[in-house]
């Protein structure tokens, strides 16, 4: 293999390319650019890559494979109640390697100048509406309240970070109650609270830091 090939890897062209996809857009997502901004030649993408057109489908890939797969996990994981139900949900919104919100926005984007990638991304949150809505209804909600339930939480959290907002997740921790008992109808209790807000360091804290 060259050595101008491998100067480059395939994960760091991805990188590169998911890094310019979430602060820039699809269209900014080139060759060229990407190129130079690696230090190598367009050859070095070929390698990896037939065309733009795959990249941009790992893009895809790459959501899908994070996004949309962290909410079905958290959603079908077995759990005593409805509030220990949506605080595993909540994992997700708290912590950027299940659920990375500028990926989320920047395939939105996409999709409102591209059909096909549209659909993608309306057949996911579909898939994700799906999945909470089971949520909802194994712990004994009836199917029409578990599929508005379900909607409630979903369309609140896109809605969150559609306009932008920003927030601790300090002040974030403090309406937990209050969110868990409006989503829910239900308070939970001091254990699962101790236990989210030890995910929540370890998020933090990762090594214990």
């Amino acid at each position: 293999m060259n050595a101008a090939h491998t100067k480059a890897t395939r994960a760091d062209w991805l990188r590169a390319a998911l890094d310019v996809f979430t602060s820039s857009g699809v269209e900014h997502v080139k060759v060229q650019p990407l190129a130079a901004r690696l230090g190598v030649g367009r050859a070095s993408f070929y390698w990896y890559f037939t065309d733009r057109a795959a990249l941009l489908d790992e893009l895809q890939q790459v959501w899908a494979g994070t996004n949309t797969a962290s909410i079905l996990d958290r959603s079908a994981r077995p759990a005593d109640t409805i509030t220990a139900a949506v605080l595993g949900l909540f994992e997700c919104w708290s912590d950027p390697s299940l659920f990375d919100p500028k990926l989320d926005t920047a395939m939105r984007d996409w999709a409102r100048t591209d059909s096909q990638v549209a659909a993608v991304v309306t057949a996911a949150d579909e898939r994700r509406l799906e999945a909470l809505t089971h949520m909802f209804q194994r712990h004994r909600f009836a199917a029409g309240e578990a599929q508005v339930r379900a909607r409630i939480v979903y369309y609140n959290q896109v809605g969150y970070y559609a306009l932008g907002i920003r927030e601790t997740m300090q002040t974030r921790l403090g309406f937990v109650t209050d969110y868990l008992l409006a989503l829910t109808g239900q308070l939970p209790s001091a254990a699962e609270l101790r236990t989210f807000r030890r995910f929540l360091r370890n998020v933090a804290s990762p090594h214990g830091g």
